[in-house]
Order: C-alpha cells, then structure tokens, then sequence
C-alpha cells in the first residue's frame, strides 16, 4: 500500500507540474502581447530569450516576413513602437492553446481572433530559464 501510495504522488505530481507550467506558458503567452499592443518596451522584450537564435515570422497576403536573432526582433519592435506609438486593442485570448512540454522546451500552437491585424494562427516555442517562460519562436500566419 505505502509503494502505491509513493507512486501515485509522484504520478499526481509530475501531471501537476506540468499543468503548472502550461498555465505559466499562457500566462507568459499573454502578457507579451498585451506589453505589445500597450507598447511597453521593455516589459515585452522581458518575455523574450534575448539570443542570436530566436526567431520571428509573418505570413501575410502572400508575404513572408522574418526576423532571424533577437537584435533583428528587438529592432522590428522598436521602429514598429516608433511608428505606432498609441496602444492597440489587445486580441481576444486564445480558448484553444495546444502545448507540448519537455524538460524546459515548450512548443505552442493556437489561433487568435485580432480585430485590429485579422485572425491568425500562432506558433510559439518557449524555454525555460531560471524558473521562468522565454519566447525564443514565433510564427504568425494569417488567415
């Protein structure tokens, strides 16, 4: 009874672990974007693994757009906050996320209804470091 005992908590903890860290991902999913649309710098690059090896795409009315390394992603952002400096209405959250995590990786895949740019599905990959969720993907591809 004691080795039943042992191993269903440990079962019961490994699943409460990672609905854990599913809840940290969207969390962290969530706040990037409303630091976007509010413009806050700083704030929304905090969400971001700051490496040569992060990476962000738009696919859009037949145009690929990319970003390859966070100096290429963090000046997008910064021309794109000097042009649009005015907050921009935070799109509907995501009901439908699918997460996959191992160890500190975290793959994301869910659509967004976006008032403001269109509906768009978005892919995210995610790693953990110190604790905390760290963009380092993002894919966009509009409908």
């Amino acid at each position: 009874m004691i080795k039943f005992t042992v191993v269903l908590a440990v079962i019961l903890g490994l699943f409460n672990s990672d609905t854990d860290d599913k809840k940290e991902v969207i969390k962290t999913l969530t706040h990037e974007t409303e630091a976007f649309c509010n413009k806050e710098f700083e704030l929304w690059e905090s969400f971001w693994f700051q490496e040569q090896t992060s990476y962000k795409s738009y696919f859009r009315n037949q145009q690929f757009i990319e970003y390859d390394g966070w100096k290429e992603i963090r000046k997008f952002a910064e021309d794109y906050f000097s042009e649009n400096p005015n907050p921009e209405s935070i799109p509907e959250e995501s009901k439908d996320y699918e997460i996959t995590i191992r160890d500190n990786l975290a793959w994301v895949k869910y659509q967004v209804k976006d008032s403001v740019r269109g509906n768009k599905k978005e892919y995210r990959r995610l790693i953990k470091i110190d604790g905390e969720w760290k963009i380092s993907y993002m894919s966009t591809v509009y409908k």
